[in-house]
């Protein structure tokens, strides 16, 4: 397969941005769950459906957009995409001036189908331009978006919903969606060919039932997967731990936040520098390492009833730490071989969003009053990621 098309680089700052469309989209309104519920007066568990159905707009919207960008190109996919997602936010607002929660929740659901075509453009991108030695640490470092921007999104959140209104993220959202659609117009087109039958639903159904025959492409994306549901159940549990249980504000829930998400961030630049010299299975292993010591610890305190904002912060730098390493090795080497990246790359996120949906929906049926839940549900997400992971390396080189 050519990789070197003679077009411009794709600038790492656009790729970053578009690769936290989604993930911003998510955890902005994260410490304004409980206000919401307030306002609403509805249960913990009924709000935490705006993260949920959130997650299953993501989860179909992976499928959405790579027919499209394989037939007119990745930039009308991406313009289509954040299309839906400026609608979607004016969705939103007339739902809450209706005070109508439904009609909230049918907006974040086409703001996930809006904000999905982010991280499925942004990979198909990436390997349309790179080779795979080369991909592994641009993806390392486009996985800072899965560091700052979410938590710049989170203290904003928290700020917003203390010192203004949980209603002020909506207008936020539609501001965020501009943004992205000016950045989004510096990306080149990576298309080299556009097949003219993508859209045909025989074509169409025989390239998903490829990929999903694609064993390795499976694998990894289920520990690609597994890694986000980390990400996702903290965004619906956490809140409620550190504002409700501890009594932080939003504010300053938001604000400790920025601590954890640091950690990511330099999990990322880690894995981007040591994705040059160490194989992907040893890069992976490290991130293990330090997700199992930051989620043992976290249980460990919770089951002694130390619940308070160290116990719920610390734990979490080693778990966003390790994170990044497993991204970064996972997203390259289920694509490695596969020449139909734009839906090689969608499957995987649908994957990597079904497994997060399967996993917050267990925590909305859970009794999340019991801060133990999190921690719980963590080390049942660690020891299915570690099986798999040990059945990849067992089934496929990372050489």
């Amino acid at each position: 397969m050519q990789y070197s098309l003679n077009i411009k680089k794709p600038p790492l700052l656009c790729l970053i941005l578009l690769i936290s469309f989604p993930s911003v989209s998510t955890v902005l309104i994260s410490p304004a769950l409980p206000a919401i519920s307030d306002y609403f007066h509805v249960s913990n568990g009924y709000t935490q459906q705006l993260i949920t159905i959130f997650i299953i707009g993501y989860a179909l919207g992976q499928l959405i957009y790579s027919p499209f960008a394989n037939r007119f190109g990745r930039k009308i996919a991406i313009y289509l995409g954040i299309s839906l997602y400026l609608l979607s936010c004016l969705i939103c607002l007339i739902g809450i001036y209706s005070y109508n929660l439904q009609i909230i929740l049918i907006g974040r659901l086409l703001m996930a189908l809006g904000s999905s075509v982010g991280m499925i453009i942004s990979f198909t991108i990436i390997h349309d331009f790179y080779p795979p030695d080369k991909a592994r640490p641009i993806v390392g470092y486009t996985v800072l978006a899965y560091a700052f921007m979410p938590a710049a999104a989170i203290t904003l959140g928290g700020y917003i919903t203390t010192h203004l209104s949980w209603i002020y993220c909506f207008y936020f959202y539609l501001l965020y969606g501009i943004v992205i659609l000016i950045t989004s117009t510096y990306l080149p087109e990576t298309l080299q060919n556009k097949n003219i039958h993508a859209l045909k639903i025989k074509a169409l159904l025989l390239s998903y039932y490829n990929a999903f025959s694609t064993r390795r492409l499976m694998l990894f994306a289920l520990i690609y997967g597994l890694m986000a549901a980390f990400i996702y159940i903290i965004a619906s549990a956490a809140p409620f731990i550190g504002i409700d249980e501890i009594g932080l504000t939003p504010a300053h829930y938001g604000a400790l936040l920025l601590i954890p998400y640091s950690g990511q961030f330099i999990g990322a630049l880690l894995a981007g520098r040591i994705s040059e010299t160490l194989s992907a299975y040893q890069v992976m292993f490290i991130g293990y390492f330090c997700i199992a010591f930051g989620v043992i610890s976290m249980f460990i305190c919770f089951l002694l009833h130390w619940v308070n904002a160290f116990s719920l912060i610390v734990p979490m730098v080693f778990i966003m730490i390790g994170l990044p390493m497993n991204y970064s090795s996972a997203s390259v080497m289920a694509l490695v071989g596969y020449e139909d990246k734009a839906t090689g790359s969608a499957i995987m996120s649908f994957i990597t969003m079904s497994v997060a949906l399967a996993a917050t929906f267990i925590l909305t049926v859970l009794p999340n009053e019991n801060p133990l839940v999190m921690p719980s549900l963590f080390i049942a997400v660690l020891i299915l990621a570690m099986f798999t992971f040990w059945h990849a390396a067992k089934s496929f080189s990372d050489k």
